[in-house]
């Protein structure tokens, strides 16, 4: 391929660096979904047949151009049509199920960017699973702001620096465990030198939303010294991810 939306692009020509115009950048252990060259012309009324990928490799010849569901797709007739049902125990340990509406889900995308003040064009890590209460509406987020989808093949330290600096990445989010397990992985302490430099250069900074149980305070100081900004966050599935913050103060 020659790297137009029309043709073709192999997985080893994305290693090698073929494609650039492709926002769509397929690789075996990252995944860049970027929405800053999507050609807004394309008709997206979704009123045609549509059918699942004949492999989970298979490339987009144009975005969209064959979405991957059936028998048909659409738009919701009325905003409280669910949009998602969540599987969840809870704090009760009583598994359960919970619908997501369009409508709430829309409202907390929004309410995500806003709480964080998310700028465009963000470049977000995903550390949070996707499955995970709908990823707290984050894949909407994103989007929203027209920013870049960094996905992993699994939450590993090693990957996760390399995704962080080689993406630039500005934003993620995880439970606490996911800041513990990269403050003591091996080579922590060389990332936190490379992105702290960066940003007193007035380059890169990363902001994390923390949700769960309140991270102790050496965990934000350790976080803030590996480049890290933490913010506490606390919601349910049923209130769609994050309904609460512990923003930062002044003082």
């Amino acid at each position: 391929g020659g790297g137009g939306w029309g043709e073709e692009c192999e997985y080893e020509e994305l290693l090698a660096g073929g494609c650039p115009e492709e926002p769509w950048r397929y690789g075996r252990d990252l995944l860049l979904i970027s929405f800053l060259s999507l050609d807004l012309s394309l008709d997206l009324s979704w009123n045609r047949p549509c059918r699942y990928p004949e492999d989970e490799w298979e490339t987009f010849p144009r975005p969209f151009s064959r979405p991957f569901l059936e028998p048909s797709c659409r738009y919701p007739e009325d905003e409280w049509e669910t949009q998602a049902l969540n599987y969840t125990s809870g704090t009760t340990g009583r598994p359960k199920g919970v619908l997501f509406s369009h409508r709430g889900a829309a409202l907390n995308s929004i309410n995500n960017a806003l709480i964080w003040s998310l700028p465009q064009h963000p470049s977000y890590l995903w550390t949070l699973p996707l499955f995970h209460c709908s990823g707290w509406c984050f894949p909407h987020t994103v989007t929203l702001q027209a920013g870049t989808h960094v996905c992993l093949r699994s939450v590993d330290p090693a990957a996760v620096f390399a995704a962080i600096l080689s993406q630039r990445v500005s934003h993620l989010c995880g439970a606490p465990v996911v800041a513990n397990m990269l403050l003591h992985a091996p080579g922590a302490a060389h990332f936190g030198a490379a992105l702290t430099s960066a940003a007193a250069g007035g380059g890169q900074r990363v902001k994390m939303l923390c949700a769960g149980a309140p991270p102790p305070a050496a965990v934000l100081e350790a976080m803030e010294g590996l480049g890290v900004e933490v913010t506490h966050v606390y919601g349910l599935t049923e209130s769609y991810g994050p309904a609460v913050a512990c923003s930062w103060q002044e003082e």
